[in-house]
């Protein structure tokens, strides 16, 4: 009984290959543009993730991703500044500023905590 003959054609998987970089490259070019909503809940899970697990280490891929996972944390980094600066600006306005230290004091406690 011979072996069942492979039904994949090598040059079509190179070509399938192929597209599917260039449509990673073009992804990554654009998340590190900011030309995409960089603070989308899904975009590490459904997106930067299978993306990352089709790169080969070492590769110019690799160093993309890398920049383009730094531009997403910056992104969700100055989100988060910017809302404990809108926090901050409305303790202030209604008086409120010990409170809102001594809340984010106690968060900074239950973190040791853990």
């Amino acid at each position: 009984m011979s072996a069942k003959p492979s039904t994949t054609d090598p040059a079509a998987e190179r070509v399938i290959g192929n597209a599917q970089l260039v449509t990673d490259r073009a992804f990554l070019e654009d998340v590190i543009a900011g030309r995409m909503n960089l603070l989308n809940p899904r975009l590490c899970d459904d997106y930067l993730m299978p993306i990352y697990s089709r790169i080969a280490p070492g590769s110019e891929m690799e160093k993309l991703f890398e920049r383009a996972a730094f531009a997403y944390s910056d992104a969700a980094t100055a989100a988060a500044y910017r809302c404990m600066a809108r926090m901050v600006c409305e303790a202030a306005r209604d008086g409120t500023l010990r409170e809102l230290r001594e809340d984010f004091e106690a968060d900074d406690r239950d973190d040791d905590d853990e």
